[in-house]
C-alpha cells in the first residue's frame, strides 16, 4: 500500500467539509465497506455495477471473458492485499494472479468521484443490504 498525499475529508456537524488528517481512516473504511461483506457473501452485482460505473478499469480480459462478480472479487483482493496506492488526485487498486508481478486488474478513480460518488453509493449499498438482512432475521 501506498500513500501520495491523499486527503480525505468528512462533513462536520454544520456541514461543512472537514480534513481528516488520519488515513488510516481510508483504509479502515474499504476494509470494513468491501473486504468483510464481500467475505460474508453479502455483495452481489450491483457492487459490481457500482465498480464499473464509477472506475476506470484495465483488466486483461475480454468483455466475453468476464465473469460476474469479477470486478468485485478484484476490487476485494486490492484491498485485503493492500495493494492500492493512495494518490493526491486519484486512489488506484490492484489484483494479481498467485506468483505474478504484473496486475491482471487495475482500476483508478478520481478522489473526488470516490468521495462524492462511489463512497456515498457504496455506504447506501451497504446499509440497505445490512437493513434487508436484519429483516430475513427477523423473519425467522
Amino acid at each position: 500500500m501506498q500513500i501520495e498525499g491523499f486527503k480525505t475529508f468528512v462533513k462536520n456537524e454544520y456541514g461543512n467539509p472537514k480534513l481528516f488528517e488520519n488515513l488510516s481512516w481510508t483504509c479502515y473504511q474499504l476494509y470494513c465497506l468491501v473486504v468483510v461483506p464481500k467475505e460474508l457473501h453479502l455483495y452481489n452485482t450491483s457492487v459490481d455495477e457500482l465498480i464499473t460505473y464509477y472506475f476506470e478499469i484495465d483488466d486483461d480480459l475480454t468483455i466475453q471473458d468476464r465473469q460476474p462478480l469479477r470486478n468485485i472479487n478484484s476490487f476485494r483482493n486490492s484491498i485485503a492485499h493492500a495493494n492500492f496506492i493512495l494518490g493526491e488526485k486519484e486512489m488506484t487498486f490492484k489484483d494479481y494472479k498467485p506468483k505474478e508481478t504484473t496486475p491482471h486488474w487495475v482500476a483508478t478513480i478520481s478522489i473526488e468521484k470516490y468521495r462524492d460518488g462511489f463512497l456515498p453509493a457504496l455506504c447506501k449499498h451497504a446499509l440497505d443490504t445490512f437493513k434487508e438482512e436484519q429483516k430475513k432475521e427477523q423473519e425467522i
